[in-house]
C-alpha cells in the first residue's frame, strides 16, 4: 500500500508540473456543428414554466441555423444573426420535443428504448459556443453542448441512483418514479449502439443488460432505469455505450436528490453532456460549489457529492487528501465534496460534482439550490481561453436563476481575467498546494475567461429550489485512445530468392471499442529501397521508382496476429545490402465502405540481402536503376579485373524493363 500511495503522489506531482507546458490545440467546445436532444424532465405542477432552451453565443458576428426535428417528425428550421459576445436564446415547446418518460411501475413505456426522430441540429458559418437547459418550475439543469468534431464512439454514464415516492401502507404502489437515464443522439446514418448497463435491466426490458440498436442521423435513444417498489435505486451509471459513428451522449437524471433523504426532500433534473473515454484524464482538481447565500451551514448531507467514474478494472484512484480507492470498469466513488480536492488515478477516469438538495424536507423551505451535474475537465484538458453563457430562461419577470457563479482553478499566481476584469488571488489547495480556486460572481449572460495559464472553469446558478451547471469547456484531445499497431516483418533471402513482404496486427490497445468500429477493409503504403525487392504485382515504373508500395486488405475482425498484407516478390542483388520497410500510410474503412479513423502505430520491418560476395572487404553491390551500367568484372578468385576480353560470358539481367550488362569470368 505505501508503494502504491508514494506512487500516486509521484503521479500527481508529474502531472501538476506538466499541465502548464502549453495550450492544448485542436477540439474544444467552439464549434460549426452541434447536435442534441432533451431527456424527459418531471412535470408535476400546472404553472406554465416548462421550456426548452438553446443558447448560442460567438466571438464574432456569425449566422447560425437551427434545425429541429419533433418527436411526430414535424421540421422546425430558423436562421439566427449571432452579434458578437451577445447570446440569442432559441425556445421550443417540450410537449412536442422532449422525449417522453416511461410510467412507472407498469404502463407506457413512453420514448423509452424506440428510435425517436425528436432531435436538435444547430450549424453556423464561423465558430460559436452552444448551450442547452430544460426546465419546469422546481426541476431544471443545463448542459454545454460539445461539437460534432469533439465526439467519440466509447462512453460511459455518468448519473445518480434512481428515487421513488411510495405508498405502502396497505398495498405497495409507486405513486412517483425518479429514474436515473441516459440519451444517445446519433450524428450520421447507420450507426450501430452497442449498450451494457451497469444495471441487471432497464425499465422496458427489466431482464437485459445488453442491447443494440440501429439509428439513423438525428435519430435519438432513451433509456430508463428500472423502479419499483422494492427495486427505488438502481442508478445507470458505469453503463457502457459503444457506437460504430461519432455520437452525442446525454447522462441525465428525472429528478434526483442528493443524498437521497425522504419524500419530503427537495428534488432536481440532472443533465449534461458526456465527453468520450478516449478524452478522460488522470489529474484533477476539484473546487467546492460557491453556496447559494440562503445555505444551511455545510454537513455531509447538505454538501455536494464528488463521483469518480473509472473506465478500466484496477484503476487506482487518490481523492486527496485521502487513501487510493481501487475501482473496475463502471465503479464509481462517490463523497462528500466539502473542500477542494485533487483526483489522481492510474488510468483515466470522468468526475463530477452534482450539488446538493437545497431542501432537506422542513415544510415552508424554498431555499435557494438543488442537485445539478456538472462535468470537472481534467487538467490534461484544460484550456487558456473560454466563451461561457450564465443562463437565464425568462425574459421577462424575476429572473428564474439569481445567483451566478464561474469558478477558476489555475496554478498559484496565473493572471485570469473574466469579461477583462482581474479574479481575485486565488486559494491554495491543501491538497496541491501550487494550484488555487476563486469563485466569482457574475451576471447572466456571456462571459469570456482568459489566462495566462492552462486552467479550468465550471458554471453554475442558483434559483429557489433551482439550480443549473456545466463545465465552462475543455479540450477534447483522444489522450488514451484505442490503438492498432502494425509491424512489418523482416525478411532475410539471397538475391534470386522468393520472400514475402508481410504487414501484421503487433498489438491492439481496447480491443472491444475497436470492435465497436466495425472495421473491414485497410489499404496502405510501405516505402523501401526498391533495387533489393522486386514485388509480383502490378505498377507503374514511377510508383516503384519511389520505393512506394500499396497493399489491400479485407477483414471480418481485427486481432492480435491477424495478417493485413502478403506481397510477394524476389529480393536481388541491388545497390543496398539491407532496407527498412516502413509503413507510410493506412485508410481504415468500415462495413459500409465509409471512412474510419483509428488511431494506427506502426514498426518498420527490414529486408536483409544475404550470401553476398565479399571482394578483398567490398559487399558486390550495383545499381540497376543508374543511368549508366555499372560493369565491374571479377576472376573465380573474386579479384576484380580491368576490363572486359575474351573469356567473358554476358549475363542479361531485366528489371523492370530496364537492362544491366554485367561480365562474368568464365
Amino acid at each position: 500500500m505505501v508503494e502504491r500511495f508514494l506512487y500516486m503522489i509521484l503521479l500527481l506531482c508529474c502531472t501538476s508540473i506538466g499541465m502548464c507546458a502549453q495550450q492544448l490545440e485542436g477540439r474544444d467546445t467552439r464549434g460549426r456543428d452541434f447536435w442534441l436532444a432533451f431527456p424527459p424532465n418531471d412535470h408535476p405542477s400546472n404553472v406554465d414554466e416548462a421550456a426548452l432552451n438553446v443558447y448560442l453565443s460567438s466571438d464574432v458576428n456569425t449566422t447560425a441555423t437551427v434545425w429541429a426535428r419533433t418527436r411526430n417528425g414535424t421540421i422546425d428550421e430558423r436562421t439566427f444573426a449571432v452579434d458578437a459576445g451577445t447570446v440569442v436564446k432559441v425556445d421550443f415547446l417540450p410537449s412536442f420535443l422532449e422525449l417522453r418518460s416511461a410510467s412507472y411501475p407498469s404502463g407506457s413505456t413512453g420514448d423509452a428504448e424506440i428510435p425517436s426522430p425528436a432531435s436538435v441540429h444547430v450549424t453556423s458559418i464561423d465558430e460559436i459556443t452552444v448551450y442547452a437547459s430544460i426546465r419546469e418550475l422546481n426541476t431544471s439543469d443545463a448542459w454545454v453542448v460539445l461539437p460534432t468534431d469533439a465526439l467519440g464512439t466509447e462512453y460511459r454514464i455518468l448519473s445518480y441512483p434512481s428515487d421513488a415516492r411510495a405508498d405502502t401502507v396497505f398495498i405497495p404502489l409507486l405513486t412517483t418514479a425518479y429514474p436515473s437515464q441516459f440519451v444517445v443522439v446519433a450524428t450520421e446514418d447507420s450507426t450501430i449502439v452497442e449498450i451494457t448497463l451497469s444495471t441487471a435491466g432497464s425499465r422496458v426490458d427489466p431482464s437485459q443488460r445488453i442491447r443494440s440498436v440501429r439509428l439513423e442521423r438525428g435519430e435519438s435513444y432513451l433509456v430508463q432505469a428500472q423502479v419499483t417498489v422494492a427495486q427505488q435505486n438502481d442508478d445507470l451509471t458505469g453503463s457502457l455505450i459503444r457506437s460504430s459513428r461519432p455520437l452525442v451522449v446525454l447522462a441525465s437524471h428525472r429528478r434526483a436528490q442528493v443524498p437521497i433523504l425522504n419524500d419530503n426532500a427537495s428534488r432536481d433534473m440532472l443533465v449534461e453532456q458526456v465527453p468520450a473515454v478516449d478524452t478522460w484524464g488522470k489529474s484533477f482538481v476539484v473546487p467546492p460549489l460557491q453556496p447559494p447565500a440562503d445555505a444551511p451551514a455545510t454537513s455531509p448531507t447538505s454538501s455536494p457529492r464528488l463521483r469518480v467514474l473509472a473506465h478500466k478494472d484496477a484503476t487506482d484512484v487518490m481523492i486527496s487528501p485521502g487513501s487510493i480507492i481501487t475501482l473496475n470498469g463502471g465503479d464509481v466513488a462517490d463523497v462528500p465534496l466539502i473542500e477542494a480536492v485533487s483526483v489522481t488515478s492510474s488510468e483515466p477516469v470522468l468526475v463530477g460534482i452534482i450539488d446538493r438538495t437545497a431542501n432537506e424536507g422542513q415544510l415552508g423551505l424554498n431555499r435557494s439550490g438543488d442537485p445539478s451535474l456538472i462535468v470537472v475537465p481534467p487538467q490534461e484538458q484544460h484550456l487558456t481561453s473560454y466563451r461561457i453563457i450564465s443562463i437565464e430562461p425568462r425574459t421577462v419577470a424575476d429572473p428564474f436563476y439569481r445567483e451566478h457563479f464561474i469558478t477558476v482553478s489555475a496554478p498559484l499566481g496565473a493572471l485570469i481575467t473574466i469579461d477583462g476584469q482581474p479574479v481575485p488571488a486565488l486559494t491554495p489547495l491543501a491538497a496541491l498546494p501550487s494550484y488555487g480556486y476563486a469563485h466569482v460572481p457574475v451576471a447572466s449572460g456571456a462571459h469570456v475567461v482568459a489566462s495566462d495559464s492552462l486552467c479550468g472553469v465550471i458554471a453554475y446558478g442558483y434559483g429557489p429550489a433551482e439550480s443549473y451547471g456545466y463545465t465552462g469547456g475543455m479540450a477534447f484531445e483522444r489522450l488514451y485512445q484505442p490503438t492498432i499497431v502494425l509491424r512489418v516483418l523482416d525478411l532475410d533471402a539471397a538475391p534470386g530468392t522468393p520472400g514475402d513482404l508481410v504487414v501484421v496486427v503487433d498489438s491492439v490497445l481496447e480491443q472491444a471499442s475497436l470492435n465497436a468500429l466495425r472495421l473491414s477493409r485497410v489499404s496502405g503504403t510501405l516505402s523501401y529501397d526498391r533495387t533489393i525487392f522486386v514485388p509480383q504485382v502490378p505498377g507503374s515504373p514511377s510508383q516503384l521508382q519511389r520505393g512506394d508500395l500499396a497493399f489491400t486488405h479485407t477483414f471480418d475482425s481485427l486481432n492480435v496476429g491477424d495478417t493485413m498484407a502478403v506481397i510477394p516478390g524476389t529480393v536481388v542483388l541491388g545497390r543496398v545490402a539491407m532496407d527498412t520497410v516502413t509503413i507510410v500510410s493506412t485508410a481504415w474503412f468500415d462495413v459500409e465502405e465509409k471512412p474510419v479513423s483509428p488511431t494506427v502505430r506502426t514498426q518498420s520491418g527490414v529486408v536483409t540481402v544475404t550470401d553476398l560476395c565479399d571482394a578483398g572487404g567490398r559487399v558486390r553491390l550495383f545499381d540497376p536503376l543508374a543511368t549508366a551500367p555499372v560493369v565491374r568484372i571479377y576472376d573465380v578468385l573474386g579479384r576484380q579485373r580491368p576490363s572486359i576480353g575474351d573469356g567473358f560470358n554476358l549475363v542479361v539481367t531485366t528489371l523492370q524493363g530496364r537492362t544491366t550488362t554485367q561480365k562474368v569470368w568464365r
